[in-house]
């Protein structure tokens, strides 16, 4: 069935509006870790006061600061708060990422309907055979459709991640530093893994 331009654009309008709104819930989301990692600590109160080697240097690849001179000043700083701090960090790289991959869904979109047209040309029946030839266009065309699903499945990954730091937090004790336990386990793949209990 042939669709009309303007029906198509409402159609896609409406996909990017829900790939935005997904990506404003992601906002939630931090104000949701947050206030559960920190129920005994007000963290913006803290926030002022921090080194900023707390907050720049695991969020930062533009860091100056090595893994060594980090690792120092982390024994240093060794104390619950500082260590819920840089877990409250590693967590906000989670929902970074999983914001950034989804709101990416739309420049790939974007970009792959400058190529393919996203309304039908000609009714279904008119559609006899189809010929894919192998060019530059389609090349990209395809990048853009893997673009967009290797960035859902990311973000899905990464969620995952988050659900299951969440699901754990009450099982930390922040006197020592922890790593994400999502990232020292592969809870994506293994089957062994009881994920959420």
């Amino acid at each position: 069935m042939k669709i009309s331009q303007e029906k198509a654009a409402l159609h896609l309008r409406s996909v990017y509006d829900h790939i935005k709104a997904l990506s404003d819930r992601i906002v939630i989301l931090y104000d949701s870790a947050e206030s559960y990692i920190f129920e005994d600590v007000d963290f913006q109160e803290v926030a002022s006061f921090l080194p900023l080697w707390i907050s720049d240097c695991g969020k930062s690849p533009e860091c100056g600061m090595s893994k060594e001179l980090f690792e120092e000043l982390r024994q240093i700083y060794n104390d619950s708060i500082t260590n819920k701090i840089i877990y409250w960090y590693d967590i906000q790289n989670l929902l970074v990422g999983i914001q950034d991959r989804i709101t990416c869904v739309i420049s790939y979109l974007d970009a792959l309907y400058k190529i393919v047209p996203y309304y039908s040309m000609h009714e279904t029946n008119e559609y006899k055979s189809c010929t894919r030839a192998l060019n530059p266009q389609s090349d990209l065309a395809h990048a853009y459709i893997n673009n967009v699903f290797i960035s859902l499945s990311t973000s899905f990954d990464l969620f995952s991640k988050l659900v299951y730091e969440m699901s754990h937090l009450d099982k930390y004790d922040f006197e020592q530093y922890k790593k994400l336990k999502s990232r020292q386990k592969n809870i994506l793949f293994s089957k062994s893994i009881d994920t959420l209990g």
